[in-house]
């Protein structure tokens, strides 16, 4: 090799290593700062603000840091993300020579996300890419009546992320989940793309997520948002621990009788999401272990039934294991083959469903722990008007809400002659159980007539 050849190859390199350590300094990113926000908040509906940029060209990314965006203003005036740092990656060429940003990866480092839920059903996020009415108009970006339609990126990543889930109606805590970590390929939202994630809470509970999404269910409509994005996924909870979860279930508007709370105990799930993110429905067998309800005084809500079954009168309930196959739906949530053991009650067997309005309407077989008396568990059980097969058998239903349950015995004809019998307290054995006060104290007047 000659020796000009060796000094133009040399002079080659050196220019090449000086380009790349001056190009952070001629390629002034943070220049285009106030139209970089301005497009992305115009994409997303949504207010956008950057703390700065940085270029790599080494590693051919932009760092976006402190990236916030803004909630919708009908739930809060608090950020709906905020993230250390976002790392674009971008084509190299287009960015030096003709100042063009060409996406390739998108990694999320250290999000907090905000998820809200108001009544009726709809969520924050529902919202985003939706312009609003009256917005500025501005420069906007290609198609900026529908951001979503058309995005595409070669992989998405969110590291240690944290997602708090919450009501905008209400006062019930939130529900949070750490060290989020997503990993997505060939994200697109004209085709279906593989999608994975990760989570821990709250002590030693793990839920992973695995399928694909992407595709949007846009109907025609021109002006489709993230609740129009398809997924198809499956959903693995291990040992998440209740404690707390009435806050989650608030925000999925079922409330707890006032005052009860989660106190200990476990839940497993291996589901099926599927649908647009506006309606999903899930699908799958759920379980609850070891699980004490605070301020949920069983024996006071069953009335006389508390006698019959020896419920000791404590201001808890424990719950030994409770499985059901379970459907969550915006028609509301539907429990079949739902099986619990109560230790201070018995054995429970049925089905049931919970409206979207938060009624209830079980079906339920119950082999109670019967309390041993002198007049007998088989009178006592027969006294509410049902055949039994064995002495502590029993069905009954249960009605009302979430927050005021109602715990009804079948009664099939012969209950009506056997309540009618001048035997003192059986009306009161309805009245309790049916919370009806009035009719009991008629019951009882004209029990005391006919004597």
């Amino acid at each position: 090799m000659s020796r000009k050849v060796v000094i133009i190859i040399g002079a080659s390199v050196v220019c090449l290593i000086v380009l790349l350590i001056a190009a952070p300094y001629f390629v002034s990113v943070n220049h285009y700062l106030p139209a970089i926000e301005s497009a992305a908040s115009s994409a997303l509906g949504r207010k956008v603000t950057v703390g700065g940029l940085r270029v790599s060209v080494i590693r051919q990314t932009v760092t976006a840091d402190d990236v916030s965006i803004a909630d919708d203003p009908a739930f809060s005036r608090s950020a709906f993300l905020q993230a250390k740092h976002v790392k674009v990656g971008v084509e190299l060429l287009p960015l030096l020579f003709s100042h063009r940003v060409r996406v390739t990866s998108l990694t999320v480092v250290e999000p907090q996300i905000s998820v809200l839920r108001a009544v009726p059903d709809k969520w924050n996020f529902a919202s985003i890419g939706v312009r609003p009415k009256g917005a500025a108009s501005g420069p906007p970006a290609p198609d900026s009546s529908n951001a979503l339609q058309g995005f595409a990126l070669v992989n998405l990543k969110v590291k240690n992320g944290r997602l708090t889930v919450g009501s905008a109606a209400s006062k019930a805590p939130e529900q949070s989940y750490e060290d989020i970590d997503l990993t997505a390929k060939g994200v697109s939202t004209v085709s279906a793309f593989p999608v994975e994630v990760d989570l821990r809470t709250s002590g030693a509970g793990k839920v992973t997520v695995e399928g694909t999404a992407g595709q949007i269910d846009s109907k025609g409509d021109s002006n489709a948002t993230v609740e129009s994005v398809m997924v198809h996924l499956k959903f693995h909870a291990t040992d998440v621990p209740a404690k707390g979860m009435e806050g989650l279930l608030s925000t999925l508007n079922i409330s707890l009788p006032s005052g009860a709370a989660f106190q200990r105990g476990s839940i497993n799930a291996d589901m099926t999401v599927d649908g647009a993110l506006g309606h999903l429905v899930a699908n799958g067998p759920v379980s609850f272990s070891d699980v004490n309800v605070s301020g949920f005084n069983l024996s006071k809500w069953v009335g006389a039934l508390a006698k019959v079954s020896g419920i000791t009168d404590i201001p808890y309930t424990e719950i030994q294991s409770m499985q059901s196959d379970v459907r969550i739906a915006p028609d509301g949530v539907a429990l079949n083959n739902l099986k619990m053991v109560l230790p201070n009650f018995g054995t429970l067997d049925g089905a049931g469903t919970i409206s979207p309005s938060d009624v209830l309407n079980f079906k339920m077989k119950a082999k109670l722990n019967v309390k041993k008396s002198p007049i007998g568990t088989l009178r006592t059980v027969a006294s509410l008007g049902q055949q039994v097969k064995g002495d502590n058998d029993l069905s009954f239903r249960v009605l009302g809400t979430t927050s005021v349950p109602l715990f009804v015995p079948n009664v099939a004809g012969a209950a009506a002659k056997t309540a009618a019998l001048p035997f003192r307290g059986v009306g009161k054995i309805f009245s309790k159980l049916t919370g009806d006060k009035k009719s009991s104290s008629k019951d009882d007047s004209n029990d005391s007539g006919s004597r």
